[in-house]
């Protein structure tokens, strides 16, 4: 009985290891269809979609390196540019001060068209100052004969009034009184 008991034990194992195996091989076989499927629909797919995304990739690094060559032209352009206004605000600077020199060259340039006149009118002062002098010294001639008549009237006056009168007065009074004195003298010089 106990013999039985494992042979039939056997049988059993045997019998569910037959149905297992049938059932793994069924699902093997099942899974053949499904590997055929993905082998020829779904592995073709994902190899084009992969040369697409590296097909994308390549242009995405082609574009990239345009963009940094262009950027870095640009750049270089900018850099080209700032030193061009460095340079032109130096030379502007430069220019400034060579204008203002210039400016002054000119300041005195129109000084200088100005002398003409200038001396012209420095001579017409000159005859007019030379005028006023032989004005000035013919009027001082004239005021000094004027005044030397007017002191020879004077002289004449007082001698006659001394001869006139001087017999009936003392000497010392006559001396004390300033009748011997002179009339006073008028001396008219022009300087300068």
């Amino acid at each position: 009985g106990g013999g039985g008991g494992g042979g039939g034990g056997m049988m059993g194992s045997s019998s569910m290891s037959g149905a297992g195996g049938g059932g793994a091989l069924d699902a093997c076989a099942a899974l053949d269809p499904m590997n055929e499927h993905h082998a020829q629909t779904h592995i073709p797919a994902m190899e084009a979609a992969d040369g697409e995304v590296a097909a994308l990739h390549r242009h995405c690094a082609a574009c990239k390196d345009a963009m940094a060559a262009c950027v870095h032209r640009q750049l270089q352009s900018i850099s080209a540019l700032q030193s061009k206004i460095r340079d032109m605000r130096n030379k502007q600077a430069a220019f400034k001060e060579v204008g203002q020199r210039q400016e002054a060259a000119f300041r005195e340039l129109r000084i200088a068209r100005r002398i003409p006149r200038v001396y012209r009118a420095c001579l017409a002062e000159v005859a007019r100052r030379q005028a006023h002098t032989q004005l000035y010294s013919a009027q001082a001639r004239q005021l000094a004969e004027r005044m030397a008549r007017s002191r020879e009237r004077e002289v004449a006056r007082r001698d006659a009034f001394v001869r006139s009168h001087e017999r009936y007065l003392p000497t010392d009074v006559v001396a004390a009184l300033g009748l011997h004195a002179p009339p006073p003298q008028c001396e008219v010089t022009v300087t300068g």
